[in-house]
């Protein structure tokens, strides 16, 4: 349970943060960046929605279709035949930007939702979490299956 609280209050953090950091861009310029895919999900999750972070790293990364960061709302995406491809943003000074870049980042979470749509008190609807110990990212794409991270269904 301290687990959870901790990570959840990281999760909190990190989106605020987030939030803060970038200004007033509500709608990110898509450049082309990559996206973070993940194979092997449940069936059970099917027609849920996913939202990734790498809640330690900086600048932070967020995966989603799309973040308004006036509004705090984060549009998640769908998973689909048990995989989903989440597109990735970086947070910089004039807002979330697609990450196209190479690097390997510690602690990432996959937060599953049964709504599309998300803000910082969703933290509370959270239907399940995959947390993986490190993601390498190359041209902004990294995949990873659900069986190689640290699952929680207790939410």
């Amino acid at each position: 349970m301290a687990k959870k609280n901790f990570l959840l209050g990281m999760l909190v953090l990190a989106l605020a943060l987030g939030m803060t950091v970038v200004g007033c861009d509500n709608n990110p310029a898509d450049d082309g960046g990559g996206t973070f895919t993940l194979t092997n999900i449940p069936e059970n999750y099917n027609g849920k929605y996913a939202y990734y972070t790498a809640i330690y790293d900086t600048p932070i990364l967020a995966g989603a279709s799309s973040i308004n960061v006036e509004t705090g709302v984060i549009t998640c995406v769908k998973i689909v035949n048990g995989s989903v491809s989440i597109p990735i943003w970086v947070a910089g000074n004039n807002g979330y930007k697609k990450f196209s870049g190479n690097r390997t980042v510690t602690d990432s979470l996959v937060m599953v939702y049964n709504s599309l749509a998300i803000t910082l008190e969703s933290v509370d609807n959270i239907v399940a979490m995959v947390e993986f110990g490190s993601v390498t990212f190359s041209n902004g794409n990294a995949v990873k299956s659900w069986n190689d991270g640290e699952v929680d269904e207790d939410w």
